[in-house]
């Protein structure tokens, strides 16, 4: 019940940065760095090394809970536009903002396959990457139509090693963790009542 509780305040505090417009990075750059859980089981936890090559320094660098391989997580501000539309042409695509940032990546993933596919240097032979992936972290999905959320869906699926999510859908992936962890403590809890009760 306490890591619930725990994990119900760490939702409740991003919610309230980003309800209150809190667009610097480097907040949501210390709330990820202590609430790693939020990316999901899929990572086992987040490493203290940033930096993975020459003037290359990621945001989280992640490990794999299946593989151990790590993959990169890039925050860039909640006030930054994700997709626009074209009207001419009838079509969404990746505003400027998010265009940088998946050239960013880019080129953080080939630095980062290159360096620690045997381990990132001498010191860290423990963070191993191999065609690591990138998920881009940015804007607000909060006011967005099914038809707008469906457009981000087809543009992610045209990429390949790079996923782009907006800060509400961090949110709404935390919210199910949540869930699924109250979830599992009813469940564990009737167990043991109803086995107390019977005995």
């Amino acid at each position: 019940m306490v890591r619930i509780g725990e994990l119900r305040s760490a939702i409740t505090e991003l919610q309230e940065h980003l309800s209150e417009g809190r667009n610097r990075e480097d907040v949501y750059q210390a709330w990820c760095e202590r609430h790693s859980w939020a990316f999901g089981n899929a990572y086992v936890a987040r490493d203290d090394q940033r930096v993975i090559g020459i003037g290359d320094q990621v945001d989280l660098l992640m490990e794999s809970t299946a593989s151990g391989l790590r993959d990169v997580y890039e925050l860039k501000r909640p006030n930054m536009d994700v997709i626009l539309y074209d009207d001419g042409h009838h079509n969404w695509y990746w505003s400027a903002h998010t265009a940088k940032a998946i050239g960013q990546c880019h080129r953080y993933l080939d630095t980062l396959h290159r360096a620690a596919e045997n381990g990132l240097h001498p010191a860290r032979r423990d963070i191993v990457a191999y065609h690591p992936r990138a998920v881009i972290i940015i804007g607000r999905s909060n006011d967005w139509d099914a038809e707008k959320l469906c457009a981000l869906h087809g543009l992610n699926s045209r990429m390949h090693g790079i996923t782009v999510m907006t800060y509400d859908q961090l949110v709404s992936q935390c919210q199910v963790l949540l869930e699924h962890v109250s979830d599992s403590a009813s469940r564990s809890s009737g167990a043991e009542s109803g086995g107390r009760l019977s005995a």
